[in-house]
């Protein structure tokens, strides 16, 4: 990829290659195809350090070489839509921490770590969606104290740690939506921190953060399951236990009352096990509320 020139004027539309960028611009958008990898010579020159907003969006990037935005000391806001990176590298920056804005939706992102942002510390806004994210490190956002916007949709998340949730200090809305969300009762720190983000109305598109399994709860969102069914010691005891780690799943509550929990009232009436077996685990099959 080679540096084109920008035209005059305050936003720079470049479709052509050639051999030097013009001072005084600070925005850049790069209208290219099949990039390939961008290395670390094609976007290097002094004119550059007046850009506060760089553009490549669908541009065929399948690779930024370290320090190939290093000319960039200025850039506060970055979009890299619609490329097919797997990983973003804050040593792509040579100042990470002026950046404000990054935006990598449609890209190919599986992981986000704690090396991912941890350099932009002054990062306000995180698009993410559309990727093929699976896992969220607890601590990925540690460094992101100033982190409002924060939008992992359409990926393939199933649980996210509580941990993610309580480092964004900053955050007013999040984007969870259109994922495969396991709402199964060992999850039940997550699904808690769901009802949480939807109570203070950070919550982006909460009719559309849904459970994807257990199956009785497919479809249900995720913030109005109800905690676990809990059954009296006396009756566990009767339940063969082969899987120690399952716990059954949630109950989902009707949409249009409160959220109710479901437990059995306590009795003096012996209790005699059901001679039907039950599912994996040795529990009973929570009774699951007509919405």
């Amino acid at each position: 990829m080679n540096p084109p020139q920008s035209p005059k004027g305050n936003v720079a539309d470049v479709g052509s290659s050639q051999q030097n960028f013009d001072p005084g611009y600070q925005t850049l958008i790069l209208t290219l195809s099949n990039v390939g990898e961008i290395n670390s010579a094609a976007l290097q020159s002094s004119n550059l350090a007046s850009i506060t907003r760089l553009s490549i969006n669908n541009a065929g990037i399948t690779g930024i070489a370290e320090n190939a935005f290093s000319s960039f000391l200025n850039l506060r806001n970055l979009s890299l839509g619609g490329n097919m990176l797997s990983q973003i590298n804050t040593n792509w920056f040579a100042n990470p921490a002026a950046l404000r804005e990054l935006t990598l939706t449609h890209n190919l992102v599986e992981v986000v770590n704690e090396s991912t942002v941890n350099r932009l510390t002054n990062l306000t806004k995180l698009i993410l969606n559309k990727n093929r994210i699976k896992h969220v490190h607890p601590n990925s956002f540690s460094s992101q104290s100033l982190l409002a916007e924060l939008d992992l949709s359409e990926n393939r998340l199933s649980w996210v740690s509580p941990q993610v949730f309580r480092s964004l200090r900053s955050l007013r809305s999040i984007g969870l939506d259109r994922n495969p969300w396991n709402c199964s009762c060992d999850h039940k720190d997550f699904v808690d921190s769901i009802k949480e983000l939807k109570s203070r109305s950070q919550l982006e598109r909460p009719m559309d953060v849904t459970c994807e399994t257990p199956p009785p709860l497919k479809g249900q969102p995720v913030w109005n399951v109800s905690v676990c069914p809990v059954l009296p010691p006396s009756v566990m005891s009767t339940y063969p236990t082969t899987d120690p780690t399952s716990t059954g799943t949630f109950e989902a509550s009707s949409l249009s009352g409160t959220e109710t929990s479901v437990h059995p009232k306590p009795t003096n009436t012996p209790v005699t096990p059901s001679k039907t077996t039950g599912p994996p685990g040795g529990f009973e099959s929570p009774h699951i509320l007509d919405i």
